[in-house]
């Protein structure tokens, strides 16, 4: 079962880059209406393309992000955060990558692939009397499960894929930016890290990512 938990920090930043991740093809436009807590695009077809309850809805001119409550129509979604305040905004939408992203290695996770972002190993030196230089390093487990519908191969390049848009992600987003633009790091780097096959009550194919952060932090006088 899992076990929801707030974190804070850089583990934080990384889990919340993973829960934004749309995984397929997804749709883009622009919103030609203002309502609270909608999405109102006049030209769009979303009950036809299959939008469902649960996806994700990403405002990408202000970088905010919302999930799909209720599909009023063609051209009208319900979200459960209010980020289509003030204009015209380009937005995409598309299905959450991860069936769910912890914080621990969940035995029993919502859905596949899951994604487990866990504290590896954490270090630094001083740079000089005023700063010291650390690095943090989290394994990003990706799981994705074999059976009902996935073939052996299926769920391997299923995690391939997943794989794929986690080390993107990062390599396009260098200093983790925040809602605001603000760098987070100096640098962050993902290194693929191992590959296996297991089996629990089914077989699964895993992933483990080394995500390794950067940063120069002030000292105290």
């Amino acid at each position: 079962m899992a076990h929801p938990k707030t974190y804070t920090g850089l583990k934080a930043i990384i889990i919340a880059k993973l829960k934004a991740l749309v995984g397929g093809a997804d749709l883009s436009g622009i919103n030609t209406s203002v309502i609270a807590n909608k999405l109102v695009d006049s030209g769009a077809t979303f009950a036809t393309q299959s939008v469902q309850v649960g996806d994700l809805v990403q405002n990408t001119t202000d970088s905010t992000t919302a999930l799909v409550t209720v599909i009023d129509n063609e051209t009208t979604l319900t979200l459960d955060t209010d980020i289509f305040t003030a204009g015209s905004k380009a937005y995409t939408v598309g299905a959450q990558l991860f069936g769910g992203v912890y914080g621990v290695t969940e035995t029993e996770p919502e859905g596949f692939p899951a994604a487990f972002v866990v504290e590896k190993t954490g270090g630094g030196n001083i740079l000089d009397t005023h700063r010291n230089q650390r690095e943090w390093q989290f394994d990003v487990i990706i799981q994705e499960q074999i059976g009902d519908s996935r073939t052996p191969e299926a769920a391997y390049n299923a995690l391939l894929d997943a794989v794929d848009r986690v080390v993107t992600d990062f390599d396009t987003d260098p200093t983790l930016l925040d809602s605001n633009s603000q760098t987070q790091c100096m640098y962050v780097r993902v290194v693929p890290a191992d590959f296996e096959f297991g089996t629990q009550d089914v077989g699964f194919h895993r992933a483990t990512l080394v995500v390794a952060v950067l940063d120069v932090v002030n000292r105290q006088p």
